[in-house]
């Protein structure tokens, strides 16, 4: 998202665009902290490419794409050994959940 400049200071007048009323704002950053589809940490993406693949459903070392995790088998989070997967909102490692949580209390 660009920064409000001269060239495009603008767009942030805009009122209405034919019959529309609109308001244009920043864009606002989503509150999710980013999960790596690779090894299911947080903090990072997948372009580091050193670490392994970890499943997100089984917490093995292999893409979750080629899990050969049967759907009987109880699924297991390679953050926390939970009984959830990896990408569930509420594991004890996801710190943004503990953060919403804290501020609720």
């Amino acid at each position: 998202m660009p920064t409000k400049t001269r060239e495009n200071a603008a767009i942030y007048r805009l009122t209405s665009t034919d019959y529309y009323k609109v308001t244009v704002e920043d864009l606002r950053r989503k509150g999710s902290q980013g999960q790596c589809f690779k090894c299911q940490q947080y903090f990072h993406n997948s372009r580091p490419r050193q670490r392994e693949p970890v499943c997100m459903k089984c917490a093995i070392s292999h893409e979750t794409r080629n899990s050969p995790k049967p759907s009987e088998t109880p699924v297991k989070c390679t953050n926390c050994e939970g009984d959830h997967t990896a990408k569930y909102a509420s594991c004890p490692e996801n710190t943004l959940q503990l953060k919403k949580s804290a501020e609720r209390a």
